[in-house]
């Protein structure tokens, strides 16, 4: 009986996917990129170079700061000089190694940081014995009038509405345009309280560098300009009549306060002029007065291109020997093409090489006899100071001069006594054209 083998087959398909499979993820392993490393080396190297760049700044760092610790400071230059940070502050300050300097203000500076109106113009009236000072940058202008009506304002072509800041003496009128005038504060105060709502109505009193003043504001009434305006009006008792200070831009109301407080009321002058002479010159269109018991005469003029050779001399009678004694000098320049006082002192200086003091530092603008006016107190006339008032009109430059003779031909006693009498005389000058 044979026997039968039987044979047994082995399913090798899955094993034979398998190892396929393996192959393929063998093949993909084998064909990926390894990454690249950078070599131990070249990290140390760079390593070391960044650690010694960081020390040399640590190290050059360090050596500043040790050298400006160690420097002496001991004021504010050198502590900029050293270049340590500056302050945001007024003065500037800089602090160093503990310690705190403050730049030093020039005389200039620390005058307007005590006084914000140090360096503003001067108003001076001597027809109503009161002066005041106004910003530099602002204009005043005075109308040409019997009564005082000054207006200042920062742009004299706005002429819409009220000016910012007007000042007069009985400058209202009636209806009928007839002229008002108060004899009391309280007689304004009822006349123009009229012009404002009552419900908004305010009324002040204080003083102003002495005088009786009211403060009267509120709303306008009424259809116009004003309407819904609020403002001011400041009423200061003089002698006999009333001065009127009125705000017409409530913007302008900060500066107003600042023009009071410089304020200043002087007496009125006892110097009766009634009896004086009259100078008239018609070539220069001018007149002046001085006292009965002095002479005048025309002085000798340099020969110069700004001469008219108009140099006047006035001295009491029984001073006068030689050319020396006059002790008020009216001088007269001519100016063609009508430059500034800056402009017109600075090329006289330069053509003439001459250092005439009229434009110093100490030169200041007030007002005579309605007339603007620069007045330099220490004037320099050779050989003796001398007070200067410089008066421009169209292409005509005036200069007074009231010269210090003491020791000299005068005594002091002498000089002080003359000072009303110059100017009481400036108070008088008047152009005719």
């Amino acid at each position: 009986m044979g026997t039968k083998n039987s044979e047994t087959k082995l399913d090798t398909s899955d094993y034979d996917l398998a190892s396929q499979g393996q192959a393929l993820r063998v093949s993909e392993t084998k064909t990926k990129k390894p990454k690249r490393k950078l070599p131990l080396g070249k990290i140390l190297v760079a390593g070391i170079v960044i650690l010694i760049t960081l020390l040399a700044f640590g190290l050059i760092a360090y050596l500043v700061m040790g050298q400006n610790k160690t420097q002496k400071i001991t004021n504010f230059e050198e502590c900029v000089a050293a270049g340590f940070p500056i302050m945001e502050s007024y003065p500037e300050q800089c602090a160093a190694n503990g310690q705190t300097f403050t730049r030093e203000l020039t005389p200039e500076e620390q005058s307007k940081l005590n006084d914000p109106t140090a360096d503003w113009e001067t108003y001076n009236n001597s027809d109503y014995n009161f002066s005041f000072k106004y910003p530099l940058e602002w204009q005043l202008s005075e109308s040409p009038s019997e009564y005082l009506n000054i207006i200042i304002t920062p742009d004299p072509s706005d002429e819409k509405g009220f000016p910012p800041i007007q000042i007069s003496i009985d400058s209202t009128t009636d209806n009928a345009g007839k002229h008002i005038s108060f004899s009391t504060i309280q007689d304004a105060v009822d006349h123009y309280s009229q012009d404002f709502d009552e419900n908004t109505l305010l009324e002040e009193s204080f003083a102003i560098s002495g005088k009786q003043a009211i403060k009267v504001s509120g709303q306008l009434k009424g259809p116009g300009p004003g309407q819904r305006s609020r403002l001011g009006y400041t009423f200061v008792q003089l002698a006999n009549k009333v001065l009127v200070i009125q705000l017409g831009d409530l913007n302008s109301e900060p500066i107003l306060n600042q023009i009071l407080s410089t304020f200043k009321f002087t007496e009125a002058s006892n110097v009766d002029t009634s009896d004086w002479k009259t100078y008239e010159n018609s070539k220069f269109g001018f007149t002046v007065k001085y006292p009965p018991n002095w002479i005048t005469t025309k002085l000798y003029s340099p020969k110069s291109s700004s001469y008219t050779h108009l140099n006047l001399g006035f001295a009491p009678s029984q001073k006068v020997v030689t050319g020396y004694e006059y002790i008020f000098t009216i001088e007269h320049y001519d100016n063609p093409n009508n430059l500034s006082f800056q402009d017109w002192d600075t090329k006289e200086n330069e053509d003439k090489q001459m250092t005439r003091f009229l434009n110093s530092s100490d030169t200041k603008t007030e007002n005579y006899a309605g007339y603007k006016a620069y007045v330099n107190e220490k004037g320099n006339c050779e050989p003796v100071f001398c007070k200067e008032v410089i008066i421009m009109h169209d292409k005509n430059i005036f200069v007074f001069r009231n010269i210090d003779f003491t020791n000299l031909d005068y005594t002091k006693e002498e000089i002080e006594s003359y000072k009303p009498l110059f100017e009481q005389m400036l108070s008088t000058f008047k152009f005719t054209n």
